[in-house]
């Protein structure tokens, strides 16, 4: 005696449907890594800005500033001894003030790139004064540690 019971099995289905989570699966595989590389570039593009704009404080702060007003102070006594006119001593004083705008930009463009740094990296990033502040805690610390905002070696300017 035996009993039969006919059910129906569709393995064609199935095999489609593990086919097709599979995929799925795999698609969002390759999202996700797009979105890691997608996030280091921004981070790397934001790390340029910063070492960018970090460099040229530096630079307007320790050699541009220094050479201007040492140029004003020459002209200012050339001037008082009457070995040179007004217009000199105007020309000097601008290129000063052109150095301190100069100055400023770099230190405003510094806290720019700092907080894109930041939006990148989704956290705040502590300066070091070690010279390779932030470099070193974004990469050592991932998304780690964050103490806030520290003042570096990036000129004062943050």
């Amino acid at each position: 005696l035996g009993v039969s019971v006919g059910l129906p099995v569709d393995l064609g289905a199935d095999r489609a449907l593990a086919r097709a989570a599979r995929a799925e699966g795999d698609a969002h595989r390759a999202d996700a890594e797009a979105a890691r590389r997608d996030a280091a570039a921004e981070v790397a593009r934001a790390l340029a800005e910063v070492r960018d704009a970090r460099r040229r404080a530096a630079l307007h702060e320790e050699t541009l500033r220094p050479q201007a007003e040492a140029a004003f102070e020459a002209t200012l006594g050339a001037y008082q001894a009457g070995r040179v006119g007004v217009a000199a001593l105007m020309m000097a004083l601008r290129e000063q003030l052109e150095v301190e705008l100069g100055l400023e930009r770099a230190r405003a463009d510094f806290a720019v790139a700092w907080a894109r740094l930041e939006a990148a990296v989704g956290r705040p990033v502590e300066a070091r004064g070690d010279g390779d502040a932030p470099e070193r805690d974004v990469v050592e610390n991932g998304q780690g540690q964050g103490h806030g905002h520290g003042q570096g070696s990036e000129g004062g300017a943050r």
